[in-house]
């Protein structure tokens, strides 16, 4: 199978019709999984359970002026402004509760004090 290199999706001659490899294939599905995450347009993280950051793809770097070795380990809710924290723990407790991967928005402080989102 061709591979468009480390951390990146097998090539196919149709962008628009990637197919998933095949489970027989050597191809690792989290490498796959962070590539995408890394070439969103859009800022994204990983947490753990504890909702602690473990990645964040160059977007939010860029958004919140912090690199990504300065938000790992800090909790989630820490850029959040107070008034949306409650909101944003619930939501997060509610997909830990349902071992569902949770996607939603809030509003942030970047590295410099401005909100952001």
């Amino acid at each position: 199978m061709e591979s468009g290199g480390r951390n990146r999706p097998p090539a196919a001659a149709d962008p628009t019709a990637f197919q998933p490899p095949d489970l027989d294939t050597s191809v690792n599905l989290e490498d796959i999984d962070l590539w995408l995450l890394e070439h969103l347009a859009v800022p994204a993280s990983l947490h753990d359970v504890d909702g602690r950051f473990v990645y964040v793809n160059p977007a939010a770097e860029r958004a919140s002026g912090r690199s990504n070795a300065d938000w790992i380990g800090r909790r989630f809710t820490e850029p959040v402004p107070e008034a949306a924290r409650r909101n944003v723990e619930m939501q997060f407790a509610r997909a830990v509760t349902r071992a569902e991967p949770a996607d939603f928005q809030t509003t942030f402080v970047d590295a410099s004090g401005q909100r952001r989102g």
